[in-house]
């Protein structure tokens, strides 16, 4: 199976591979320096090779670490003994960053970390093509990196049957619960376009079959997990399912996706909580709506920037003893400091909460997934929602979705305020 490669990241892995092997060469009598240098260069390679694929093309969000979790056992797999040092000289070298922590924030058998190409590459590569030296290089995947990824060819008719048949067992076990059973869903209705997806790939074996093998899933149930839908359509990009998914024969759109979803979400769950007072809760509603995140760092478009997004995350979602101890003049602490002024009854919610995330999600779910893809059902539009997003045919205009949604919402500072226009 062959893949595309960046020559920027082939020439810097290559040249770490070679110092890395003759170092390691010239511990060991000289009989035996040929055999280890050639054996310690081909692992740096194949971690290196895997980490690009794994990071960059195998992955939701190449930006977040969320969702690059790779378990130690996975690189034992290359060498037991090298894999550690082999991490540690791609990161002293801003190849990859390193996020320590365990999946999903829950203790596991198996400790993972997390993983990102550093951004430093992808900053090289760019000016590589906007000074016109972009070049990228053909090569032939490892067959121990192929089987490691479990990205085997479904180029035959023979693996695709097979898929078939073993999704066929397993949607006959995987019905919807009860709780979500009466809802309209369309994610096993989806299709794709073999051209698109041959256009969108550009003749990389890798990302073919890394992405066919998903699409061959497509028409399994979705899964329901703590108040989420989970289906093969919630794997791609926004990109990808605009380019490549169909449903009812035409390509699909996405119309309307949350901004601040979980402040937007914690708003309305507020509402249950007597210990706020109305009045700053309906002030904090409106702040919401108006997105105060851009009071703490906005880009050139008007909108607030990567870095506020990733403070107010984190910031939802700390263990109580973070909140007294933010780095000084950090996003964070300004954060808190603007709660502590205007919120300080939501904000002491906030410090005592640890499953902010989980409230958020199950909010989610019961506006977007439930309301909203009702209501658009009354108007005779089948949608589908990936979390805090909204898709539809591309061929179907839906106005004023943004009002639905807040009506769907319905946040009692907008209740309050029209019971102040009669």
């Amino acid at each position: 199976m062959k893949t595309v490669v960046s020559t920027y990241y082939l020439n810097k892995i290559d040249s770490l591979a070679f110092d890395f092997a003759n170092a390691r060469a010239q511990s060991f009598p000289k009989r035996f320096q040929k055999k280890v240098f050639n054996s310690a260069y081909q692992v740096f390679q194949n971690i290196s090779l895997y980490l690009y694929l794994r990071l960059n093309k195998a992955t939701l969000d190449k930006t977040n670490f969320k969702f690059n979790h790779i378990y130690s056992k996975d690189l034992k797999k290359f060498s037991c003994k090298l894999y550690h040092k082999i991490i540690q000289i791609l990161s002293e070298n801003n190849v990859i960053k390193v996020n320590n922590h365990y999946f999903h924030g829950e203790p596991t058998i198996s400790f993972s970390k997390s993983y990102l190409i550093h951004k430093d590459i992808f900053y090289s590569i760019d000016e590589s093509k906007r000074k016109l030296k972009y070049q990228l290089k053909e090569i032939e995947i490892p067959e121990k990196i192929i089987k490691i990824l479990n990205v085997k060819s479904v180029n035959n008719e023979d693996d695709s049957i097979d898929t078939q048949k073993k999704l066929n067992r397993f949607n006959r076990g995987n019905q919807p619960k009860d709780e979500v059973s009466k809802i309209r869903y369309y994610y096993n209705q989806l299709q794709y376009d073999e051209n698109k997806l041959n256009e969108y790939c550009d003749k990389d074996d890798f990302l073919y079959n890394y992405n066919k093998r998903r699409l061959l899933r497509l028409n399994q149930q979705p899964k329901f997990i703590k108040g989420r839908f989970y289906h093969p359509f919630h794997e791609f990009s926004k990109n990808f399912r605009e380019t490549v998914l169909t449903f009812e024969g035409e390509k699909i759109k996405e119309i309307f996706d949350i901004s601040a979803s979980d402040m937007h979400m914690l708003a309305k769950y507020l509402e249950q909580n007597d210990d706020i007072p109305l009045k700053e809760l309906i002030e904090f509603q409106n702040d919401v709506k108006n997105d105060f995140r851009k009071k703490f760092g906005v880009r050139k478009d008007g909108k607030c920037t990567s870095q506020v997004k990733k403070a107010f995350k984190v910031y939802l979602n700390l263990k109580k003893d973070r909140y007294d101890n933010f780095r000084y003049n950090s996003i964070a602490s300004k954060i808190d400091e603007y709660f502590k002024e205007n919120y300080p009854h939501i904000r002491e919610y906030i410090k005592e909460t640890d499953d902010i995330w989980q409230i958020s999600m199950n909010e989610e779910f019961k506006i977007m997934s439930d309301r909203m893809v009702s209501e658009l059902e009354k108007h005779g539009i089948k949608s589908l929602t990936c979390h805090d997003a909204i898709y539809v045919k591309e061929s179907v205009q839906v106005p004023n979705i943004k009002k639905m949604f807040y009506q769907n919402l319905d946040l009692i500072s907008d209740r309050t305020s029209k019971m102040l226009e009669l």
